[in-house]
């Protein structure tokens, strides 16, 4: 089609599948001429000798570099993986590689800003952050294969949004809740609050961990990866070596995120 931003290429081609036997393959979708001639290259089987800009699309590029990344945490590379899926295929998947553009990369962010999550809210602006992040890495990655020059997306700016600030669970601010039914995304507990849950906890099995939780104020994935021997209660330590993340509906046991995580925490009195 003539109109700019309108329309997308096609290939049709004769394949010979068997000796004496062809048929016609038709693919469309394609961002560009580009793109359709690359697809139309690789369904005649003919494959680059190394890796090129010109054969590559965004969404090939972004599912070998998630497929090859070794060193990814579980939860990032399913974070990864749904960022991709969801979002840059749909929108960047056809365009060639090397012709991605940062002009094309922004259009591509503000359909994405307009998505909606499965409770019909729009994507928050600290979710498209993210989504950025993950187009940034891999095209990051790309520019250290020397497969761009630069990155298309490393000078986009979004909207930041308000980051949640955490609200004081005064009696105040739970009487608004009960009256407008609206809770804060981040509220804190007092300290007569906390000392009412303590009381209240005291007979259960995991009291010991509650308590913990409060007077050490350790992730989840920490305090639920500590084991005995982490935990010296004559020198009144604990020493935090690994976390539990959930992964897929299982649990991966995973080592502390940065050497600053790697740590030993003082417990006070009333803990040991």
């Amino acid at each position: 089609m003539r109109s700019r931003g309108h329309g997308s290429w096609y290939f049709s081609v004769e394949l010979e599948h068997v000796p004496g036997e062809r048929c016609r393959v038709r693919r469309g979708g394609f961002a560009s001429r580009g793109a359709a001639r690359a697809a139309l290259r690789r369904a005649q089987g003919i494959e680059p000798t190394e890796m090129d800009p010109a054969v590559w699309t965004v969404g090939e590029w972004l599912r070998h570099w998630l497929d090859t990344g070794t060193r990814l945490r579980p939860r990032t590379w399913v974070g990864y993986a749904e960022h991709i899926d969801r979002y840059l295929i749909p929108h960047l998947g056809g365009v060639l590689l090397g012709e991605l553009t940062p002009g094309r990369v922004r259009q591509a962010f503000d359909a994405i800003s307009c998505h909606t999550t499965p409770a019909g809210d729009r994507l928050s602006p600290a979710t498209v952050q993210r989504v950025r992040a993950t187009l940034r890495a891999a095209l990051n990655a790309a520019v250290r294969e020397r497969l761009l020059s630069s990155n298309p997306a490393r000078g986009l700016r979004l909207d930041s949004g308000q980051a949640a600030r955490p609200v004081v669970w005064t009696d105040q601010a739970v009487a608004e809740w009960r009256h407008s039914g609206v809770r804060p995304a981040v509220a804190v507990w007092t300290v007569e609050q906390t000392r009412q849950f303590l009381d209240f906890a005291s007979g259960h099995r995991l009291y010991a961990l509650f308590h913990l939780v409060v007077m050490t104020g350790l992730r989840r994935g920490e305090v639920v990866g500590l084991r005995w021997e982490d935990v010296d209660l004559v020198k009144g330590t604990v020493r935090i070596a690994r976390q539990l993340q959930s992964n897929r509906g299982g649990l991966v046991e995973l080592a502390p995120k940065s050497a600053a995580s790697r740590r030993m925490v003082a417990l006070d009195h009333t803990t040991t």
